[in-house]
């Protein structure tokens, strides 16, 4: 769900947003008019003698004005790529453009998932999507793009749905980071977008315009790497049966969903011997996906460097400087700590357990190795799962690998975790203690 999330956040962002400081040439003009006055633009710049780079400038401009309009919207796109073919370092055009290019490769998404996600679902995501979406016109766009059933044939299989991702979705968030590079050397981009025609019509706002920059161009570029991470682990897997697993499960009534065990959804799984094994590019895409993941770490170093500026310097901006020096700090640390983590065993604290001879509270940790799962990648993710149950079917006995495949590399995690009294534990892991296993079978 976080590949949608990032989808509405950048789809609101860039059709929320608009630009120029002259009147619109769409504003306020009745839908049948659009096209043609969309037409008329584009035959006068192609008519212009300027230059190859004045012409470009005059496209990006035009698809700035057609991002304002929510009626004109869909065109925008034509005319930053005319922009680019005559002029490839057209900031304006490289930036809207690829941020435009993978929301459109997700044009009528809803429809596409519907058979995975199944109808009911899918429509409860789209209702949830336009409930907060306030003016009209903005919501009926994002309402046609969703549900635009001329986008493609509906994905009948999670391995359909991960063929696209490979095939069109990855190289398109490649294509937009390769534009934004292209921004990004250029020092002194800014661009100041009016999203008025997009905001509610019963609130008068006095300039509605922000400014975005170089940390905007940064923060998209690090948005998309996100995104490739959770595509590219998406990929990996074949999920295929999942959804005979999910059309069981759904066909049981309330009670009988409730009634279900550990054991009887482990023993579920195990009916299906793809489920859950890695794809023939399923190494290849989890290496690119740590790839990307280093990549975002460093991203945040730059963003909390270009953050950390006196606040008059942001003013009017999008994303504001830090407040504090512990905001930057924290944000240097984060990405650290990513780094941290991908370089090898990292100790995770798992919960504080008494230390009773002195009173005191002693953390508890144990060391996991993520890098596992991008170099060495587990071939069937079944083999983790445990093979004994207690009586109830809703506790473990015995799990085949205490390393979890080399996730945890001392294999200390269960004996760690069954050393802590309860009330210490961070969380509540499905497994019997041999001290607690009275308790948990009763």
């Amino acid at each position: 769900m976080k590949i949608y999330s990032y989808i509405i956040v950048l789809t609101v962002l860039v059709m929320t947003l608009g630009c120029s400081s002259k009147k619109n040439p769409f504003e306020n003009k009745p839908v049948a008019e659009v096209n043609p006055i969309f037409t008329q633009a584009v035959a006068e710049i192609q008519q212009d003698k300027g230059s190859p780079q004045e012409k470009a400038e005059k496209f990006a401009l035009l698809g700035q004005a057609a991002l304002e309009s929510p009626r004109a919207a869909h065109l925008a796109i034509q005319a930053l790529e005319e922009a680019l073919k005559l002029d490839t370092t057209n900031a304006k055009a490289n930036f809207y453009s690829a941020l435009l290019l993978p929301v459109l490769s997700l044009k009528g998404i809803s429809v596409l998932m519907s058979e995975i996600l199944t109808p009911t679902y899918t429509q409860e995501i789209v209702t949830s999507i336009l409930k907060g979406i306030r003016e009209s016109e903005a919501r009926s766009f994002v309402s046609d793009f969703l549900k635009d059933e001329k986008a493609g044939t509906v994905f009948k299989t999670p391995s359909e749905l991960q063929q696209f991702i490979t095939a069109q979705f990855l190289p398109t968030l490649e294509e937009s980071q390769r534009r934004l590079d292209i921004v990004s050397k250029q020092s002194d981009f800014k661009v100041t977008f009016n999203y008025g025609n997009w905001g509610h019509k019963k609130i008068q706002i006095f300039n509605p315009t922000i400014i975005l920059d170089q940390v905007e161009v940064h923060s998209a570029k690090m948005a998309m790497k996100g995104c490739s991470v959770w595509a590219k682990i998406v990929a990996s897997y074949n999920l295929d049966d999942a959804l005979a697993l999910r059309d069981k499960y759904l066909a049981k009534d309330r009670a009988g969903r409730k009634q279900l065990t550990f054991k009887d959804v482990v023993e579920d799984i195990k009916q299906y011997p793809k489920l859950l094994t890695l794809h023939s590019n399923g190494a290849e895409l989890l290496k690119s996906a740590r790839e990307d993941i280093s990549a975002t770490a460093e991203g945040m170093k730059i963003i909390a460097n270009m953050l950390g500026t006196n606040k008059s310097e942001r003013e009017g901006k999008l994303i504001p400087a830090f407040g504090e020096y512990g905001q930057y700090a924290g944000c240097r640390i984060g990405s650290c700590l990513v780094n941290d983590i991908l370089s090898g065993p990292f100790a995770v604290p798992i919960g504080k357990n008494r230390k009773y001879e002195n009173k005191e509270f002693r953390e508890r940790t144990v060391l996991l190795d993520g890098t596992v799962i991008f170099h060495q990648p587990i071939s069937d993710l079944k083999s983790l799962l445990p093979t004994e149950f207690d009586v109830s079917g809703k506790w473990a006995k015995l799990f085949p690998d205490v390393k979890f495949g080399g996730i945890v590399p001392n294999g200390d995690f269960l004996s760690t975790y069954c050393s802590m009294d309860d009330k210490a534990k961070n969380f509540d892991f499905p497994v019997v203690c041999p001290e607690a296993t009275q308790k948990k079978t009763n």
